[in-house]
């Protein structure tokens, strides 16, 4: 997206902060997940349902938050990318040995979703009984 709203790499970069700032902030807020669904749990009385509202109300307001910001992105150009032959398999992994960056990048996501499996899914296991 950042592409398409400006072609200047030091604008670009300045509009990559603020979405890992709130990604941060975000994360934060929802590790917090577990005592928010058993806060629920005491007025609704069961775990599948009040799972449930939680989700829904999370996904509702991420739905809101991203219409938000669909409609408040303006497409200042129209980017021209030329025509590219047929990718193949083989230059998938020709972009990991000559793409050092984007090796990192998979491998923190990786990482990542480890920390995220321990941050909710351990909690969700043991509130099972």
């Amino acid at each position: 997206m950042f592409r398409t709203m400006t072609n200047d790499l030091n604008e670009r970069t300045k509009l990559v902060i603020g979405p890992r700032v709130w990604t941060m902030i975000l994360g934060v807020v929802t590790s917090t997940f577990t005592a928010v669904l058993v806060a629920v749990n005491e007025r609704v009385g069961n775990y599948h349902d009040s799972f449930a509202i939680l989700i829904t109300v999370i996904i509702g307001a991420a739905m809101v938050i991203s219409l938000i910001g669909w409609f408040l992105v303006k497409e200042k150009h129209s980017v021209q990318e030329k025509e590219a032959g047929a990718v193949k398999f083989k230059d998938f992994f020709l972009l990991f040995k000559e793409n050092k960056p984007m090796v990192v990048y998979y491998s923190k996501c990786v990482f990542s979703g480890f920390i995220w499996s321990l941050i909710f899914a351990t909690p969700a296991y043991y509130i099972r009984r």
